[in-house]
């Protein structure tokens, strides 16, 4: 037992405008607000200066690099100020921020097209320059490192030549009225270091922008038969120091142990011969982790492995899309009996990486890309399809169809009870099977089947550690075998003799200042 501890009681402060309540609930006087400087270097959050293209001032601008972003909506009509050393989006669960742009004509589409310095522009971005400090009138360049094609019927992704590949869209005459080579998604890298700088005569040892690359990833876009197009486009800003290498620039979602909601680190094996003969494996990581395909406007199918929906670590995810049928569609389709044809036409060829395992889940939040001991592969099952399609003409009813599938993540806990770490065990892809009907209630229309995808984090039953207890110290004075008569006793115990009490009471005393020596 544990000796009570008698405390004084606390005072119950009074509430209201008395005391020194108000003063200490005071609001904190107003910052007099800086005077603009231009500096010979940038200061921690400081306005990022950029030189960009501006077909309103005829040439070029100077001035604060900003980048679309949702406010209060979705719609890309906000600019956010990317300040020095700071991450675009804030929160490191997100990979991307997104915003969209909803075109509401096939003139305001062809018009956008056109301008070769609008943000649906590739040569806008390869175009743009940034001083090494706000003083500075020197500029580089930025780098376009990376330029890929997302086909949008498909969603596979084409690496391009970043120099050879890279021009302004192209419009499409239709119909539908188009546009070819849209910006689609830009990712920038800066890269700061600490350097000497000279401005108004005087030398300044501080922070520099370094060197800044973008990787764009580009697509076709369309005008719909009804309606306004909806063009999703992402952006995403980071940062690294000149000296680190490219390959640690991904963010880790923990360490080691995975953080909640962070992203679940995923990519493909890959294997490749070394200068001595020796085999190398290692995993190219997905930007985003792991994803589940996302709906794009009206509902209709938008993913890859690097698009879609991303999936935080421990948060249950589902996600639909559609893809749409006529009767005779519907019936045409199911009687070619290919049951993997809608699911490969969506998924391309992830789907192909998905089912041949090539996909590597990070066992930790930190998982070494290089290091292929640190992941697991994510396993597929009931793939291919093993049952024909069957078509129901009474019904209108396609059966055994493919209706999406699912990503079984068992996870567990590893360490020390007061600093537990998450960790990924395994992953299983299962695919689902089911029905379409089609409703001939509404006639010969267009008429939409969805496809639903989800994910589900099962942690493993574990057993709880064992608590280690400090040993009891030992006690000065042996105790008689029938020191507890006569609440514990032994067949052969006889009755206590004389003067025993004396000896409990000094041996529970013992036993008292040993429970309290060891608290």
């Amino acid at each position: 037992s544990v000796v009570p501890v008698r405390h004084a009681p606390a005072a119950d402060p009074p509430a209201g405008d008395v005391g020194t309540n108000a003063q200490q609930a005071a609001c904190p006087a107003a910052a007099a607000a800086a005077a603009p400087s231009v500096t010979g270097s940038y200061s921690f959050e400081q306005p990022v200066v950029v030189v960009a293209p501006s077909s309103a001032a005829g040439g070029s601008v100077r001035g604060i690099f900003t980048l679309p972003v949702p406010a209060l909506s979705a719609e890309c009509v906000d600019l956010q100020q990317v300040g020095m050393l700071s991450r675009l989006p804030a929160s490191l669960k997100e990979p991307s921020s997104t915003c969209q742009h909803t075109i509401t004509s096939s003139a305001a589409l062809t018009s956008l097209c056109n301008d070769t310095n609008s943000p649906l522009s590739p040569t806008y971005y390869s175009s743009l320059q940034f001083p090494p400090n706000p003083a500075s009138a020197a500029l580089k360049a930025i780098n376009v490192m990376a330029l890929s094609a997302v086909n949008s019927s498909t969603g596979d992704s084409t690496a391009l030549d970043p120099v050879a590949d890279l021009a302004a869209p192209t419009p499409v005459a239709g119909p539908p009225v188009g546009c070819s080579g849209v910006v689609l998604e830009a990712h920038f890298l800066l890269r700061h270091g600490v350097a000497t700088s000279t401005a108004n005569g005087t030398s300044t040892n501080g922070l520099q922008l370094t060197a800044s690359r973008v990787d764009l990833v580009i697509g076709d876009v369309a005008m719909p038969a009804a309606g306004a197009l909806v063009l999703q486009q992402k952006f995403s800003v980071r940062w690294a120091n000149t000296t680190a290498p490219d390959y640690v620039l991904l963010p880790l979602s923990g360490a080691p142990g995975y953080l909640p909601g962070f992203p679940l680190l995923a990519g493909l094996a890959e294997t490749a011969t070394a200068g001595d003969g020796s085999i190398k494996k290692a995993v190219a990581r997905f930007t985003a982790g792991l994803t589940l395909p996302g709906a794009a406007a009206a509902g209709r199918y938008s993913g890859s492995p690097d698009g879609g929906i991303s999936l935080g670590f421990g948060y249950n995810t589902s996600s639909s899309c559609s893809i749409g049928f006529t009767r005779a569609q519907l019936k045409a389709y199911c009687t070619a009996n290919d049951p993997t044809q809608t699911i490969s036409s969506l998924l391309g060829g992830w789907l192909t990486q998905l089912t041949s395992e090539q996909v590597m889940l990070g066992t930790w939040g930190n998982s070494d890309p290089t290091n292929i001991n640190q992941w697991v592969t994510l396993k597929s099952s009931n793939w291919p399809p093993t049952a024909d399609l069957e078509w129901v003409e009474a019904t209108g009813t396609c059966n055994n169809l493919v209706t999406g599938f699912s990503f079984n993540i068992l996870t567990g806990v590893a360490w020390a009870e007061g600093n537990l770490q998450s960790k990924v065990l395994y992953g299983q892809l299962c695919f689902t099977y089911g029905s379409w009907t089609y409703n001939d209630m509404v006639g010969a229309n267009l008429q939409s089947f969805q496809l639903h995808f989800t994910a589900g984090f099962m942690p493993k039953e574990q057993q709880q550690p064992t608590l280690a207890m400090k040993p009891a110290p030992p006690l000065a004075l042996p105790l008689p075998p029938d020191l507890f008569y006569p609440f514990m006793t032994s067949g052969a115990a006889a009755p206590p003799p004389a003067g025993v009490h004396m000896l409990v009471k000094v041996a529970l005393t013992l036993v008292v200042v040993a429970l309290v020596w060891q608290h």
